[in-house]
């Protein structure tokens, strides 16, 4: 049963990257914001007040770059601020 809800938010993440035309970044920076997505989706009790296309056309005006450490930083504070704005603490 989990593998099968890992594919699921792994297909879902995977879809969900592919409509960021303008996400730009590194494969390593791709993959860090599935893992945080999919974190997020199925751990955080505020999930289902996030607004995923909302988010999804907020992150192609962050401006990635080619340094991975910099990019993980900008996605952490992004859905920080995200889960900051739907009340989570």
């Amino acid at each position: 049963m989990k593998s099968r809800l890992s594919f699921i938010l792994f297909c879902v993440s995977s879809v969900f990257l592919l409509q960021c035309k303008d996400f730009k970044g590194t494969s390593n920076t791709h993959k860090m914001f599935r893992e945080v997505s999919q974190i997020i989706k199925s751990k955080s009790l505020f999930s289902d007040s996030l607004n995923w296309n909302q988010i999804g056309d907020s992150l192609s005006v962050l401006s990635f770059g080619e340094n991975d450490s910099a990019n993980n930083e900008l996605i952490f504070s992004f859905f920080t601020n995200q889960l900051r704005n739907v009340g989570d603490k």
